[in-house]
Order: C-alpha cells, then structure tokens, then sequence
C-alpha cells in the first residue's frame, strides 16, 4: 500500500507542484522502503515515471525531483546499512528457488486472468453488440508505462537470480508491481461504452475466476507441524536432524517446539 500511495503522490506532486503531496511522496516512500527494503525498488518506476511523463503537463522540475530523491536516499542511510550486513549474509538467508523459463513466463503473463478476460470481453461484445466497443484512444507514454511497470519488477530480480547472486524472486517482494496490471485491466474494460456491457463483463469473469482458484491447489509452510512429525517419527529413537532454513525465526531452534 504504501508503495502505491508513493506513485499515486509522485503523480500527484508532478501534476499541482503541492507541498503536501511532496511530503505525501516522500513519507509514503520511506514507509514502503522501511516496511520491506525490497520495497525500495519501486523508485526505479518513479524514476520512469518522471522520465517520460510529456513536456508541458509537469509542474515541478527535474532539480526538484533529483533534490527530493537525494533527501529520500540520505534517510535511507540507515537501511541500507543494514542491506549490506544482509547481503553479506545473503547465501545463507535466501531460501527461493531460481526461476525457470516457465515460472518467469507464468510470472510476466498471467494467463488465468488473461483467458479469463478475453472471454469476458467476448461475451459482453456478444450480448451487447459489438457496436458497445470503442476504439481505444491513449496517450502512448502513459500505454508504454504501465506495461514496464508490470514487467520490469520480476525481470530485475530474475536478472539478479541469473546473474550468480542469491535468489529473491518471490512473488510477494515485487507485489507492488500488481496495481499496474490492475490500471491495465481497468483500461480494457473502459473499452465497453455501455454500464451494461461492463456489468456483463465483470459477472462473467467473476464466475470464470473463481472456478479457477477453486481448482488451484494452494501450498502453505507449517514448519512448527513438519517439525512436529519429525518427533513423531523418531519417537523413543533420538537422533540429530540437520536443517538449513533461511527462515529468521529458525535462529532459535526453540521456536519449533
């Protein structure tokens, strides 16, 4: 939340040139980078932002921006102190597989809610006549901007995976890249003229979704119920058991008790 709320202030700052919404950015900023440092790579979108939003519809200029971003970097200072005692640490703490040329492409196109979509949309074009669909009309920076947005997270951290680092990619470390697949979807449908199109849309994608998750088998880590069938097994036979977790909490083995 807080790393959208820093896109939306960033947008916002740059449309009114408002103190308030400056402080908004920056506060918001902090918060995302403080909640998670992973978190902190939504600046490299701001940046983007910032970098191709057209001449003209900017209030605030460039030395504005790199002056604000310098002062939200100086707080950063402490975090990223802690970062470089993390990084040193990073074989040891970092318990994500690599991601394989499938998971990326499940990552980058997710195609449950794209089918799901598109037959929606069909059925809307159906029942309401394709007359109820509208020529899409955009600004191409603000087209070319949200994709990146969507692509660009899972693609830094697949990078940093391959490149021989330790791997981060986790799907919930770049969470903040969701809204702009959300702002995409929206756009879609804001492609349906009439409410009732749009209504048609959203019921039978809804139904579709849903019979989707249902089907979905859903994997949950319960490392205190693993640990406690160990036990179990080794029951009037005890014996060490080695376990190397990146798990913070397992730097107390009495945690698993």
């Amino acid at each position: 939340m807080s790393a959208l709320l820093s896109l939306y202030a960033l947008m916002r700052w740059l449309e009114t040139a408002s103190v308030r919404w400056m402080l908004i950015y920056g506060i918001s900023s902090l918060a995302a980078f403080y909640a998670h440092y992973l978190f902190g790579a939504v600046f490299l979108v701001q940046v983007l932002y910032f970098a191709i939003k057209p001449d003209g519809q900017s209030s605030v200029k460039w030395t504005s921006f790199l002056a604000a971003a310098c002062f939200w970097l100086l707080l950063c200072l402490p975090g990223f102190l802690q970062l470089s005692r993390l990084a040193a640490l990073a074989g040891t703490l970092s318990f994500a597989s690599y991601p394989s040329a499938q998971r990326m492409l499940e990552t980058l196109l997710p195609y449950r809610l794209i089918v799901c979509g598109a037959l929606a949309f069909v059925c809307s074009a159906l029942f309401c006549g394709f007359s109820t669909v509208k020529r899409p009309s955009a600004d191409s920076r603000a087209v070319a901007f949200f994709p990146v947005w969507w692509l660009l997270p899972p693609l830094i951290f697949a990078l940093h995976a391959w490149s021989g680092g330790s791997s981060l990619f986790m799907r919930r470390y770049f969470l903040w890249h969701a809204p702009a697949l959300v702002i995409i979807f929206s756009a879609w449908v804001c492609l349906l003229k009439t409410s009732r199109a749009r209504m048609i849309f959203f019921a039978v994608c809804a139904v579709l979704l849903l019979r989707v998750e249902l089907s979905r088998r859903w994997v949950i880590e319960d490392w205190k119920a693993a640990a406690a069938r160990i036990n179990q097994e080794l029951k009037g036979n005890p014996q060490p058991v080695l376990l190397n977790s990146g798990l913070v909490e397992l730097g107390s083995p009495g945690w698993l008790a």
